[in-house]
């Protein structure tokens, strides 16, 4: 990655900070020591879409496939089959 210190900026200024970014982003150094990296207009637009897009995505919680039902066809019960065997075990409570 490119370097650009602060005073190259002080002696350059616009011209010197367009130099550093022909080639991609670039370190401002500070007293020997990256202090910020400096970005095009573009390449930031691109990070943050692509930032937008990577968050974007739905998740699914543990607790969202704990409360779904299997689907019938993985030998899960369909919601009326359910409610039939819930019943059932309800009349059996009475009998009790």
């Amino acid at each position: 990655m490119n370097t650009i210190t602060l005073a190259d900026i002080k002696r350059g200024g616009m011209l010197a900070l367009d130099l550093a970014l022909k080639n991609g982003p670039a370190f401002l150094m500070k007293r020997n020591r990256t202090a910020a990296v400096v970005l095009t207009q573009a390449e930031y637009e691109r990070l943050q879409s692509a930032s937008n897009a990577a968050h974007a995505t739905p998740t699914v919680s543990a607790l969202d496939l704990f409360l779904t039902p299997p689907p019938a066809a993985a030998g899960g019960l369909s919601k009326t089959a359910l409610r039939r065997r819930a019943q059932e075990a309800r009349d059996e409570w009475g009998s009790r």
